[in-house]
């Protein structure tokens, strides 16, 4: 008779609002609504842009600026689509191949004219635009952070430890010292703090333990 009850109340339990495989696929139809409803706007404000850009430029240096500042939006679009195609996790995995190139890039920028007391532009000549500045170190914030978030993905456990070489600290350092010393000596400070930052920061996001933190204070204060 026990039993009878158990089965009765067993069948009158209502069912799930939501199965496991209904609330992921929700998930992931959120994320594709967030994504197209960002690039909608992001689309927006770049053809607002080069609007703007173009009606206050023309009049004075014609349409030099408005063509950059094109070229600049289809490289980034792209290299946005080819990353897309890819898949991220492939073009993480090249993160040390870029570092090396953006450390390269650097050098390089080291023996150009210095530009307002730094060394940080190098100038390229193309076909229609004439000479045309591009900085390192903007590639380099980008590498950084990919070469921080592949290594702690993969070596979420033992990134931190300073004895342990392979998965460890040091390793990491490895490539993101000699890129941030790079950007350093070009003398471009601002932009070597603003790397180093978000290098801890995604460190500490990872799980790096907060004594760290006194660590760079140390240095910032001397």
């Amino acid at each position: 008779k026990g039993g009878n009850n158990m089965i009765g109340r067993v069948q009158m339990m209502p069912p799930p609002e939501k199965l496991p495989g209904e609330i992921l696929g929700g998930s992931e139809n959120a994320a594709a609504s967030a994504a197209r409803t960002l690039l909608i706007v992001t689309s927006l404000l770049l053809v607002f842009g080069l609007t703007m850009l173009y009606s206050t430029s023309y009049g004075v240096v014609g349409s030099k600026y408005f063509r950059l500042q094109f070229l600049w939006l289809t490289m980034g679009a792209g290299s946005g689509i080819t990353v897309y195609l890819l898949g991220y996790r492939r073009v993480a995995s090249w993160g040390p191949v870029l570092a090396c190139v953006v450390f390269l890039l650097l050098l390089a920028a080291l023996c150009t004219k210095e530009v307002n007391g730094a060394h940080r532009w190098l100038q390229l000549r193309l076909p229609g635009l004439g000479k045309v500045g591009i900085q390192p170190s903007e590639f380099a914030k980008i590498t950084l952070a990919l070469v921080t978030a592949k290594y702690c993905s993969d070596n979420l456990r033992t990134f931190h430890q300073l004895k342990r070489w392979k998965g460890g600290l040091l390793n990491l350092c490895l490539y993101v010292v000699p890129v941030l010393l790079g950007i350093l000596i070009g003398k471009d400070l601002g932009t070597t703090v603003l790397a180093s930052s978000m290098v801890f920061l995604m460190l500490l996001a990872a799980g790096l333990p907060t004594r760290w933190v006194g660590l760079p204070a140390a240095a910032a204060v001397a």
